[in-house]
């Protein structure tokens, strides 16, 4: 809720109308909670790319989902040594070894520097929301044009919980799968991301 009200009073601020709002990873459920909580009176499209919307833990809405418990097994190991798990995450978030995921070293080494400046309680409040976040109900009330876009290979955001299940949830959405995509799409799949979020926002 607090980051949808910044985001809703920086819109406000600005006057900004007609606006094409793109959301990455956990930005996805902050775009759609924006929207639930402010209407779409200056947002005209949506566009979720490898969102965590609707959301990966199990309920009555994602009966296929993960276990909550096991989620939070999970972040309690993020929490205990989070070092560890920005080292060794970087293949998996970028797919890197499948075609056309060539990221260099040096970039996966930048991206696990970027990661260690979000502060102890804001990386692991973070991972926390995973352990009870299930938007669907919001998700269905989204009534703009929506494009989801998410890698089959997504290791952080597992397509079949999320990808696909917002494009099933939203009205009239389109979804784009992106073959061998992981997590870190506006890196490996750069240019084909650009084209898609041009032509869909008419820019």
């Amino acid at each position: 809720d607090t980051l949808a009200d910044d985001l809703g009073s920086l819109l406000d601020h600005l006057d900004l109308r007609d606006v094409t709002l793109i959301g990455h990873s956990l930005g996805a459920t902050e775009a759609v909670r924006y929207l639930t909580r402010h209407g779409s009176g200056r947002v005209a499209r949506l566009a979720l790319v490898a969102g965590m919307a609707p959301g990966i833990v199990r309920g009555e809405d994602n009966p296929e989902g993960l276990p909550a418990e096991a989620i939070a097994a999970a972040n309690e190991t993020f929490r205990k040594d989070r070092a560890e798990f920005f080292a060794t995450g970087g293949d998996a978030y970028f797919a890197l070894g499948l075609p056309g995921n060539d990221v260099s070293a040096a970039y996966v080494q930048k991206v696990i520097q970027d990661c260690h400046g979000a502060t102890a309680r804001a990386a692991t409040a973070l991972v926390a929301n995973l352990e009870t976040l299930e938007m669907a109900p919001e998700v269905r009330k989204i009534d703009i044009p929506t494009l989801v876009i998410h890698g089959d290979q997504d290791a952080s955001a597992p397509i079949d919980l999320t990808g696909r299940r917002a494009a099933a949830l939203i009205p009239g959405s389109t979804f784009k799968l992106y073959e061998n995509g992981g997590h870190g799409l506006y890196v490996t799949h750069a240019d084909r991301l650009n084209a898609d979020l041009r032509e869909f926002s008419g820019r």
